[in-house]
């Protein structure tokens, strides 16, 4: 069934007139005939000028309808790009941020270096007491629960970057780039890798500081001398291994992020 509303436009491009006393006079009569083409004469004569007013206000109604349409469609894309804008930013931060990681990092293991070099020369005299291995301990126990409450704020950043990528979605309006939209993707999808970079690069800065009071608790065994010289000689010998397992997390986050960049 052909719903009522089919037959509702609202442009037209033929009318069907009664014509008043037409239907008293015999359709076939010199006098219907007569009626109708006085009535046909008339109408003809105002036809052009009233499909040119006709012209106008439906030509008017869409262009007013298209204009709406492209100022709504500006104004989403400029605050999508504005987006996108900030998400690049942070990545090139991001990949700064590689490179000072890597500097402080070789830093760090000079000065264990250095440390172990300390130890070896001071063996008879290098004592670690039992509560500066139990504050270390500690330390560790802070510096994972620190882990912790990063990988929450990933979460959250990742349920942020939903978000962006639904309001890009619902704004693209009459863009249908393909391009642009995998352009939008990989951004999106960099700042999420972004994100992950970031709980990976404060997981090293924790070890490193854990390294660091290892080295420092060492030196001051070294100061002041004691017996415990194979328990201090193992928490140092631990701090390069965990430094290279940061820089090992560092050039993984590296890969990941050149992959999702790509």
């Amino acid at each position: 069934v052909v719903p009522k509303q089919a037959f509702t436009m609202s442009c037209y491009t033929s009318v069907h007139i009664t014509v008043k006393d037409a239907m008293a006079l015999g359709c076939y009569s010199s006098d219907y005939t007569e009626l109708i083409s006085k009535v046909k004469d008339r109408i003809n004569a105002i036809a052009d000028r009233r499909c040119d007013i006709r012209y106008s206000e439906y030509k008017n109604e869409t262009a007013t309808y298209i204009n709406d349409a492209k100022l709504k469609f500006e104004e989403e894309k400029d605050t999508a790009m504005g987006q996108l804008g900030d998400a690049y930013q942070q990545l090139l931060d991001a990949q700064a941020a590689i490179e000072t990681g890597k500097a402080e990092l070789a830093s760090k293991k000079l000065e264990i270096q250095n440390a172990q070099d300390l130890i070896n020369s001071n063996a008879n005299t290098l004592v670690v007491s039992q509560s500066q291995i139990d504050s270390a301990k500690a330390s560790l126990v802070d510096a994972e629960k620190k882990y912790k409450e990063l990988e929450s704020q990933v979460s959250d950043s990742a349920a942020e970057i939903e978000r962006m990528q639904k309001e890009l979605d619902d704004g693209k309006g009459s863009m249908s780039s393909d391009e642009y939209l995998q352009k939008s993707y990989n951004l999106i999808a960099a700042k999420a890798t972004l994100q992950f970079y970031k709980t990976q690069l404060a997981n090293t800065r924790n070890t490193i500081d854990n390294a660091k009071q290892q080295v420092a608790a060492a030196q001051t065994a070294v100061n002041n001398g004691g017996t415990a010289l194979q328990d201090a000689q193992k928490k140092v010998n631990e701090a390069p291994a965990a430094l290279e397992e940061a820089e090992k997390q560092i050039q993984d986050a590296q890969i990941e992020l050149d992959r999702k960049n790509e």
